[in-house]
């Protein structure tokens, strides 16, 4: 009789649970804003991959965008352009997150259209970022600085210059972030410490922002290596890090270095700029984009990744985390 009940009971919290969940969502998209005409969105790093999608599915939703490159005569530079001929409603223009006055020029380009035009600048998203696949030991001053400089300290460069626009408009910021901010990866340590460091500065910026009517997001896209380029340069770097590896160090490492960027190598190398396809990482920006109620986070997880990332949390022990990690990576393995 007692366990009838309680199935009873848990029967009732999950139908009660499901129709609220239900009914969050439709209200949620209830709410999408479909008056889209006059707002301007900024985007960083539309070279390729996430940047290069969002661009062109912003501009499909009727926003006007500015998109970002470091190489406007680039495939993705000349296709972004030829869709603003079109409509007017998206500019291309060079800019590098690691350089202030490159920042400021894309600060100003926004600045004149919104006074030639009735715009509002509606969305920044820091979208530009950098990645090195590697164990932090082997991994070149440079290399390591330039993650951090690009994933964290360009993107709050670029936070910090558009703020006093996206207060006197009320915009928001979209910050995109990594499943690393949430779980470090070995691999990808360097990475993981400028992700985490974007995470507790989107944390704070929002409860800084909020006052002033400004919206902060963190949204982590999901994994998207085979669609973009941010692995594009990971044979350079692999000769970069080779070359400046002390002799003694490479003669402990040699095997399992060599094995390790041998497995990388099909993930180096340009790729076409292509709009990625994911009916979940789109929705969740409509939504961090276009309600009036934004949620703080958003996340697009493949399975296996939820899947493993439950199980790291759950571990008994860091021994065990740790092994489930390892597993989790799939990486070649040190040979002592």
């Amino acid at each position: 009789m007692i366990t009838i009940i309680k199935t009873l009971i848990a029967a009732a919290v999950f139908s009660t649970t499901g129709f609220w969940y239900l009914r969050r969502r439709k209200k949620e998209h209830d709410n999408i804003d479909s008056n889209r005409s006059n707002k301007l969105v900024f985007i960083t790093g539309c070279d390729s991959g996430l940047g290069f999608s969002l661009a062109i599915h912003c501009h499909e939703l009727g926003l006007h965008v500015f998109a970002t490159v470091l190489n406007p005569d680039g495939e993705a530079g000349k296709h972004l352009n030829q869709l603003g001929s079109r409509t007017e409603r998206l500019h291309v223009v060079k800019v590098d997150i690691s350089d202030k006055q490159s920042i400021l020029k894309g600060v100003e380009k926004v600045e004149q259209l919104l006074k030639n035009e009735d715009l509002k600048l509606h969305c920044l998203i820091n979208n530009a970022g950098v990645m090195v696949f590697a164990e932090s030991e082997w991994q070149t001053e440079n290399l390591i600085r330039d993650q951090i400089q690009i994933n964290l300290i360009g993107t709050i460069m670029v936070t910090k210059l558009f703020s006093s626009l996206l207060r006197k408009h009320q915009g928001r910021v979209i910050n995109i972030s990594s499943h690393c901010a949430l779980e470090a990866l070995p691999g990808l340590s360097v990475y993981a410490a400028s992700k985490a460091g974007l995470k507790a500065y989107t944390d704070g910026l929002r409860v800084e922002m909020e006052k002033y009517g400004v919206k902060v997001i963190s949204l982590i896209p999901g994994s998207f290596f085979g669609q973009s380029n941010i692995l594009s340069k990971q044979k350079l770097q692999a000769k970069q890090m080779k070359q400046e590896m002390d002799k003694e160090d490479y003669e402990f490492y040699s095997d399992y270095f060599n094995r390790y960027n041998s497995y990388l190598s099909a993930l180096s190398g340009e790729r076409p700029a292509v709009q990625l396809q994911d009916d979940k990482l789109y929705s969740n920006i409509n939504h961090a984009l276009l309600s009036p109620n934004p949620r703080p986070f958003y996340c697009s997880s493949p399975r296996r990744y939820a899947l493993y990332h439950v199980l790291f949390k759950l571990s008994p022990t860091i021994k065990i985390r740790d092994k489930l990690v390892e597993r989790f990576i799939q990486m070649p393995k040190f040979r002592n």
